[in-house]
């Protein structure tokens, strides 16, 4: 999600300009960011499964987003019981393509992604 949120923006679009590198040489380019947004995306991944494990229940939600360019996304997202309380975390965007417009292919998908969290269907008490 920060990723969508980082690349998708005018900001981001223009961090290697010759203008901003002109400012400052320590200024990081867009593989070095991206870089270090994939090991803090790992991080919060591991945090999530470790935190899902300890679950009681679990209950998935579906938003769609769309980008810059008005591509569409499935925004998965699970509230789960845990220790007394509840949380929620978002798991996955599904890029909508035009192959994910059957409901087997988007079940798949959906299944890969609980998975990247040690989830199975069988985990999730609702869906809405």
């Amino acid at each position: 999600m920060v990723g969508f949120i980082l690349f998708e923006a005018n900001t981001f679009q223009s961090i290697e300009s010759s203008f901003l590198s002109d400012i400052s040489e320590k200024m990081p380019n867009k593989s070095k960011l991206v870089k270090i947004l994939k090991n803090i995306s790992q991080m919060t991944q591991k945090e999530i499964k470790k935190k899902l494990a300890y679950s009681a229940c679990n209950c998935l939600s579906f938003d769609e987003w769309t980008d810059l360019r008005n591509r569409k996304f499935l925004g998965v997202t699970i509230r789960s019981f845990i220790n007394m309380k509840y949380e929620d975390f978002f798991l996955d965007f599904i890029y909508l393509s035009d192959e994910i417009n059957d409901a087997d292919v988007l079940t798949t998908k959906i299944i890969e992604s609980l998975a990247k969290y040690d989830l199975n269907v069988d985990d999730i008490l609702s869906c809405s």
